[in-house]
C-alpha cells in the first residue's frame, strides 16, 4: 500500500499509540494492526554504540525502561535487556501492565519485517553521527521505498538523507515548516520550502494555530499533503477531518479509527 495513497484518509499510530501500548514497542505496533490492519504507523529511530539503528523517541532511556543512559552509549544487546514496558500505565502510576512482561526494543529492520505492508513514517533523531545510509538501506532491502515517508526535525539529516534516495516520500523539517508557516501567515505560501511531500504539521504550537483551514487548503493547492500531530481527543479530530486534514497522528488509534468511520473516511 503506497504510503501517497490518492484521497485515502491516513489513521497514524503515534509511536505505535502510545496511549494504548508502550511507546515504539513490538506490542504497540502489533495493537495497532489488530485494530485496523491499514493502519499507518509513525516511528523514531536512533543508533546505537554498535550502530544498530533501533526504534525509541527520546536520546536516553531513562524515562521508557527500568535503566538509565543514553542510547548512543549502549548497545543493542545491552538495550534488549532492558524492560521497555516498565514505565507504561493507563491510570496515571496506579499499574503497570507491561511490566515484566519481555516487552524489548526493536530494530527498525524488525518493523519492516513484521509489518511488510504498512504505510510507515520513519522520524530520524538527530544523533552525534549521520545515519541516515543506513535508514536508506533498510528501507531498499525491505523493498519499502513506496510505503514509506521520512521525516525529522533537524534539517540537515532529513535533507541529506532525502538525496540519498530521492523518490522516496519525505516530510519538512523543522525549519522548513516554520517558514512555510511565516509565509501562509502573509498570505505567500508559495514563497515556502516546496522540498517535501507530507507537511507533517501540530494543531497549535507554542499558543499559534498552524493547522487552519487557510494553512491546509493553501498545502493542498501546492499538491502538499498534511498530516496534524498529535491529536488525541474526538472533538479536534473531527474538527480536522472536516477542514480536510489528510491524517492524523495520534497516541489513540482506536479512538481515531471510531471517529474515521462515523465520518465515512475509510
Amino acid at each position: 500500500m503506497p504510503y501517497l495513497s490518492s484521497g485515502r484518509f491516513a489513521v497514524i499510530a503515534h509511536r505505535g499509540g502510545s496511549l494504548e501500548a508502550p511507546e515504539n514497542t513490538l506490542q504497540a505496533f502489533e495493537n495497532a494492526f489488530q485494530i485496523f490492519p491499514q493502519i499507518y504507523f509513525e516511528l523514531d529511530v536512533h543508533l546505537t554504540r554498535d550502530e544498530e539503528v533501533v526504534v525509541t523517541h527520546d536520546d536516553s532511556v531513562d524515562r521508557t525502561t527500568n535503566g538509565h543512559g543514553a542510547v548512543k552509549d549502549l548497545t543493542l544487546n545491552e538495550l534488549s535487556k532492558l524492560d521497555w514496558g516498565f514505565n507504561f500505565s493507563k491510570d496515571g502510576g496506579k499499574t503497570f501492565p507491561f511490566r515484566g512482561k519481555g516487552v524489548s526494543i526493536s530494530r527498525l529492520s524488525d518493523i519492516f519485517e513484521k509489518f511488510p505492508k504498512n504505510p510507515i513514517t520513519v522520524e530520524i533523531k538527530h544523533g552525534p553521527k549521520f545515519f541516515g545510509q543506513k535508514v536508506v538501506d533498510i528501507i531498499r532491502k525491505y523493498n519499502a521505498q513506496d510505503r514509506v515517508c521520512i521525516s525529522g526535525e533537524n534539517h540537515e539529516d532529513l535533507t541529506k538523507t532525502s538525496k540519498l534516495l530521492p523518490d522516496l516520500c519525505s516530510g519538512y523539517s523543522g525549519h522548513e515548516l516554520l517558514l512555510n508557516f511565516i509565509w501562509n501567515r502573509f498570505r505567500v505560501p508559495f514563497l515556502g520550502p516546496n522540498r517535501g511531500d507530507v507537511m507533517q504539521i501540530p494543531y497549535i504550537h507554542n499558543g499559534y494555530l498552524v493547522a487552519s483551514p487557510s494553512f491546509i487548503g493553501r498545502a493542498h493547492r501546492r499538491n502538499k499533503v498534511v498530516h496534524v500531530w498529535t491529536v488525541n481527543d474526538e472533538v479536534t479530530m473531527r474538527h480536522l477531518v472536516e477542514i480536510g486534514a489528510d491524517g492524523i497522528i495520534t497516541d489513540a488509534p482506536t479512538l481515531l479509527l471510531k471517529v474515521a468511520r462515523e465520518l465515512k473516511k475509510i
